[in-house]
């Protein structure tokens, strides 16, 4: 058994297994290379190993990806055969060790720039590697089609809301209408609308920061409103049944609220998680207005 083929079985890692399904020498290469990015990575991550020792030990790699070192590891060889037999430039390989050198000393990235070029140097590097000069192309593509799927289910289910607020007289009466394909399109209209103003007000960074404090503060009022069903009707048709109910309910609403805490409390996400709170808490006066005028005598 190779060196790499050592470094793979170790690792028990769910991707290796799908190596079984390639043939052999296919199986062979590829094993080399997941034990290289196995091994740099491992050792990037090793808190019992002294930071200097794993800085060097990562620095003399980009030595030993090009000749035979002295100390080099059991494995080095086998990698070297892998770039030759492919043709792989030694740049994808430095971009993966530069990528993992950001584990030396991990830091809070300051904005989605910074979070973005530390992401790509790994798995664009890797994609590369595996798939040639098409592999960063295929892993844009990927992102996009997980971007889009995202997008797809919160536009559909985020007008819905809009709909359902409608037709509790909550909002506006036109977006409580269906078109002739049983679609709120006014209120995909109206979602439309204030999705274009939010894109205008900050970076992709802030927005998820703001995005993800407001919804986390309904998704555990959701989860509470599962608890207050349960008390105030019993009896009532349950389809579906929460799975670990009330643990894992109760669970995600202290995870849900401590994630938020988190956010409103530390310096860089603070602005936009009291941005996003103030938004949330004008909704209380709104709500009230809108009920009063509601209720009011017909016109």
């Amino acid at each position: 058994m190779s060196s790499a083929d050592q470094i793979t079985k170790k690792s028990r890692s769910n991707l290796a297994f799908a190596f079984l399904a390639l043939p052999a020498e296919k199986r062979r290469d590829i094993t080399t290379f997941y034990a290289f990015c196995r091994r740099v990575d491992d050792m990037a991550d090793d808190p019992g190993i002294a930071l200097e020792k794993r800085r060097e030990w990562l620095q003399n790699c980009r030595q030993w990806l090009r000749e035979k070192t002295m100390d080099e590891p059991t494995f080095a060889g086998e990698v070297r055969a892998l770039i030759n037999k492919y043709r792989i430039s030694l740049k994808l390989f430095e971009d993966i060790l530069t990528g993992v050198e950001s584990d030396l000393q991990p830091v809070r990235y300051s904005n989605f720039s910074e979070l973005s070029e530390y992401c790509y140097r790994v798995a664009s590097a890797v994609a590369e590697s595996i798939f040639g000069p098409i592999g960063a192309s295929i892993m844009a593509a990927a992102i996009l089609i997980s971007t889009f799927g995202c997008n797809n289910g919160l536009i559909l289910s985020g007008a819905r809301v809009y709909y359902a607020m409608a037709k509790d007289k909550l909002f506006f009466a036109r977006a409580g209408n269906l078109n002739r394909n049983s679609v709120p399109a006014a209120a995909l209209i109206a979602q439309s609308i204030w999705t274009s103003l939010l894109c205008l007000t900050g970076t992709y960074g802030q927005l998820l920061d703001y995005v993800i404090f407001a919804a986390l503060i309904f998704y555990a009022l959701t989860t509470v409103g599962l608890f207050r069903l349960r008390r105030l009707r019993p009896d009532a048709e349950r389809p579906y049944r929460a799975l670990g109910y009330p643990v894992l309910p109760g669970l995600y609403i202290i995870l849900a609220t401590a994630i938020a805490v988190i956010l409103l409390i530390a310096d860089k996400t603070r602005a936009q998680a009291l941005s996003g709170l103030a938004i949330v808490l004008l909704g209380v006066p709104v709500y009230f207005i809108w009920r009063k005028v509601e209720s009011g005598p017909a016109r």
